[in-house]
């Protein structure tokens, strides 16, 4: 009998360590989970999101620090990310 490993990448919020790239299945993992509040519907996708993406996708702190001083193409990791009413990191 031979045996079959297949493996499978689950991308989570809390498994994303603060320097990553977020992805959409990242960003819809946190709405799951409740850090994020959905402003609209995302995809799950393995694509990183860039600062628009997440602007439109998700209720945010746009004025923290680490978000608003990126362009909006850029990519934005974990900590570039706080909800809405919060100044500091939230994970």
């Amino acid at each position: 009998m031979k045996l079959l490993i297949i493996w499978t990448w689950f991308f989570t919020w809390a498994g994303l360590a603060s320097n990553q790239a977020v992805t959409f299945t990242d960003a819809n993992d946190a709405v799951t989970t409740g850090i994020f509040t959905l402003k609209a519907s995302i995809t799950s996708s393995t694509t990183c999101m860039t600062k628009s993406d997440a602007s439109a996708k998700l209720e945010l702190n746009e004025t923290y620090t680490p978000f608003a001083n990126k362009t909006s193409g850029q990519l934005v990791i974990k900590s570039d990310l706080n909800r809405k009413g919060y100044n500091y990191f939230f994970h």
